[in-house]
């Protein structure tokens, strides 16, 4: 049967070539894996053109509307049953939407490792990235615990963000010979042709409009914030359920028990129908009681099951929120400004971030690196950059950290990981431009000449 040829081949490839996406995961050598990440990311490019062509990206109701239009072509015996084919103008509308989401969220994956691997950044949840676009498997081995660090760092990531409505065009010009596409956005649909023609050549012309809305949250992109969120999450949880929660002996009976038989060793077996063997030696290990025909668990495993969810929960997001404050940190110190808005590391990471959006940083750090005031150390760091002091960006960042924080030079080139003296010389010459601890100055063996010490005042008061 031939039914929506075009947009079901489309969504049936894209999925098939995101499976290859997860295949390729277990890719060690890092060469290799960045040759295949670059392919791939030129590919969904490809496949995400095809689908807002298609009007993938249509509200829902508009997409509705074209793909009941598409059913009614496709066949007359089809459009006899007005029931099934209500049912099939659904499905097909709610896959369109799943498909391009889980291309849109692949690619976030794909260029935040790719930005991993060619920058050296160490961020602590590679391993994790729904390369394949689908996060919700990354968190379904995590349970609830996971689910409940992904649902927290989502709202980090969109925290104090504000919409408002923005038109997107897309443009197809040719470069080198070569036709592209460009999405972009704009605030005004005036001179829009002029516009695009003198930034883009006389040949230059509009393929879509559509107004949508526009966030200026800290993650911006929905499918950047998820991919991110489901990493974090699910690294954290990997990390919490090895280390963080001690088992008592009753319930690591039932854990061994329960994996013993091929079963998860964290399932309620109580809320299971069958398994009555298994059920069996629960009773006979003292695990369990029959009230009448009803099977239970002794109160007090019930109580050790719910006590070690709490702490796993609670371990989870605290763990989750730390790397995610840890890795912003690295990445607004070693990043300059215009990586940062390229999305190196952090796709679609706000150019134009503020203090409160990274409030959370702040509250993560002084437990976990000890570090007061992130936030603000990150802002007068942003501040900074307008010197263009000639400094590579990483020596210039790690520098501004050991000016700005109690930490010496050993501990910088540590986490930085930029060498001992690199970070002693650009701390010297960012001394006389910026605020700094006359201890540190004594440190560098340098001091501020009456000029840099009222340039220092100037950027201060800025």
């Amino acid at each position: 049967m031939v039914f929506m040829h075009s947009s079901t081949s489309l969504i049936s490839s894209a999925n098939s070539f995101l499976d290859e996406c997860k295949a390729g995961k277990s890719e060690k050598n890092a060469g290799k894996k960045e040759k295949q990440l670059l392919e791939n990311v030129s590919k969904l490019e490809g496949i995400r053109t095809e689908m807002l062509h298609a009007g993938f990206n249509s509200p829902f109701l508009g997409l509705l509307a074209s793909t009941r239009q598409e059913v009614e072509e496709a066949s007359e015996e089809e459009s006899q049953d007005l029931a099934k084919q209500i049912e099939k103008i659904q499905n097909l509308a709610r896959m369109k939407k799943y498909s391009l989401n889980r291309v849109r969220v692949a690619l976030a994956a794909h260029k935040s490792a790719l930005g991993i691997i060619s920058n050296g950044f160490q961020a602590q949840m590679l391993e994790e990235l729904p390369l394949d676009g689908n996060y919700i498997s990354t968190l379904v081995s995590t349970r609830e615990p996971g689910l409940h660090a992904y649902k927290m760092l989502m709202n980090l990531l969109e925290t104090n963000a504000e919409t408002s409505k923005t038109m997107f065009v897309t443009i197809e010009f040719e470069e080198k010979g070569e036709k592209r596409q460009k999405t972009f956005k704009l605030a005004s649909a005036k001179n829009i042709e002029e516009k695009i023609k003198r930034d883009f050549g006389a040949n230059a012309k509009i393929v879509s409009t559509r107004v949508g809305k526009s966030s200026d949250a800290l993650v911006r992109k929905r499918s950047a914030r998820a991919c991110l969120s489901a990493a974090y999450a699910a690294t954290a949880f990997k990390l919490a359920s090895t280390n963080a929660v001690r088992r008592s002996k009753l319930l690591g009976e039932y854990a061994k028990l329960m994996a013993e038989n091929g079963l998860d060793a964290n399932a309620r077996i109580d809320a299971v129908e069958g398994l009555e063997s298994v059920k069996r030696k629960m009773h006979a290990n003292k695990l369990a009681d029959y009230e009448g025909e009803e099977f239970v668990l002794k109160e007090e495993l019930k109580h050790e099951m719910a006590r070690e969810k709490a702490v796993l929960r609670d371990v989870c997001e605290r763990k989750a929120k730390k790397m995610l404050a840890t890795d912003l940190f690295n990445y607004f110190m070693l990043f300059p400004k215009k990586e940062r808005e390229k999305g190196t590391v952090f796709p679609s990471l706000n150019a134009s971030v503020s203090r409160e959006k990274l409030e959370f940083v702040n509250n993560a750090l002084k437990e976990t690196l000890e570090v007061e005031d992130a936030a603000g150390i990150i802002m007068r760091k942003i501040e900074a950059e307008k010197l263009a002091l000639k400094l590579d960006s990483k020596s210039f960042g790690a520098a501004f950290a050991y000016l700005n924080t109690p930490k010496n030079i050993e501990w910088c080139a540590q986490h930085f990981g930029v060498d001992e003296g690199k970070i002693r010389g650009a701390a010297a010459i960012l001394a006389q431009h910026v605020e700094a601890p006359q201890a540190k100055l004594a440190e560098l063996g340098v001091s501020k000449s009456g000029k840099a010490k009222k340039f220092s005042e100037l950027m201060r008061d800025a």
